[in-house]
């Protein structure tokens, strides 16, 4: 009688549907690139509040500065005429642009722990 316990899962697989309607994927795109950004952006925050500590008003004061620069390494990444040489030094331009802005956001510590971490250096706190 071990099938007994699985018995409430067959109305459950009887009312699913077998196939789902076709999503346009035209539509969905710019949407599924705003949701890429925002996680990367929070995947970022977050690795800095991990690393480097930082307050609720870097944060805040950070998302910005991060939103464009994810903005920006996109909008170069999906360019298929620039070669790898031209993105990588554009990556180069785009972080050296945001560097005094995060400068005046976090303390000498913190951003001398953000130019490590930029360059993988730095480990997570607890690992």
């Amino acid at each position: 009688m071990k099938i007994l316990p699985y018995l409430w899962l067959l109305p459950v697989l009887a009312l699913t549907p077998l196939s789902l309607p076709a999503q346009d994927k035209k539509t969905d795109a710019p949407a599924a690139k705003r949701d890429l950004d925002t996680v990367l952006v929070d995947s970022r925050l977050r690795r800095m509040v991990n690393e480097l500590s930082i307050t609720d008003e870097q944060k805040e004061k950070m998302r910005p500065i991060i939103t464009d620069e994810v903005r920006q390494f996109r909008a170069f990444r999906e360019n298929e005429a620039l070669t790898e040489a031209e993105r990588i030094k554009k990556a180069d331009e785009v972080r050296a642009a945001a560097k005094p802005k995060v400068q005046a956001i976090l303390s000498a510590d913190q951003f001398s722990k953000y130019e490590l971490m930029l360059k993988g250096k730095v480990k997570p706190k607890g690992k």
